[in-house]
């Protein structure tokens, strides 16, 4: 992982993509980051499947913080082809928020 941000994170997303009890601790303490680094497929490939996990919550909260957690890394991707391959997981979760989530803050983001 290129990304000095994402780095230390590294151990706890693991951890969340193996052992779903730990996604929201995750996706909360994710969300408590700012990021500043550019971000690049390697710190996508660690982040989207927690994200993905985190949309399948049923907590609006998680769901809201994994839309905030997208649009930030979007924010960051200088090279659209490092954010391509993880299009297919990201824009459907993101329309099924944006659709079944009534947080308009949430709904906002996705």
């Amino acid at each position: 992982i290129n990304n000095n941000v994402v780095q230390p994170f590294v151990p706890a997303l693991v951890s969340a993509i193996s052992n779903p009890s730990e996604v929201e601790e995750c996706v909360h303490t994710l969300a408590a980051t700012t990021f500043v680094q550019t971000v690049d497929a390697s710190a996508l490939a660690i982040t989207v499947p927690l994200l993905e996990r985190g949309f399948r919550e049923k907590s609006t909260a998680t769901k809201r913080k994994c839309a905030v957690i997208t649009e930030n890394l979007a924010k960051l991707v200088d090279n659209p082809a490092n954010v391509a391959p993880f299009m297919p997981v990201l824009e459907p979760a993101l329309a099924k928020a944006s659709a079944e989530v009534a947080d308009p803050e949430c709904r906002s983001r996705c």
